[in-house]
């Protein structure tokens, strides 16, 4: 889960700042460059959470690949089905319209069937 502190970090990086508390008034600028806004750390962080079932998509993606990376070694020989499947977690997040994020759990997701 995305924190406002995060979403500063990513909006100016490398840049001195103390936070306490999770308000805005506790944000202490400590850098020789101007203190962002509220509004520029809440767009940010707005932009950071909308990515946020994208990316979990994808590591959650990843592992299916690693998964069965094994599958295609050198002295195996891939068959379509295997070709296929490998090929529709490639293409995702891409034909994955709308991922949604509850709670930590992906949904509105329909993952590719495992070939037997």
């Amino acid at each position: 889960m995305t924190t406002k502190q995060q979403s500063l970090a990513a909006l100016r990086p490398g840049e001195e700042w103390k936070w306490s508390g999770d308000e805005y008034s506790g944000l202490t600028w400590m850098d020789s460059t101007s203190k962002p806004s509220e509004a520029d750390i809440t767009t940010k962080y707005d932009e950071l959470v909308a990515a946020e079932p994208v990316s979990v998509l994808r590591v959650q993606r990843n592992q299916k690949l690693a998964d069965c990376d094994w599958r295609a070694s050198s002295d195996l020989t891939l068959t379509d089905a295997w070709k296929a499947y490998r090929t529709a977690l490639r293409n995702m997040p891409a034909t994955s319209s709308s991922p949604t994020l509850t709670n930590g759990v992906l949904g509105n997701v329909t993952w590719p069937d495992i070939p037997s």
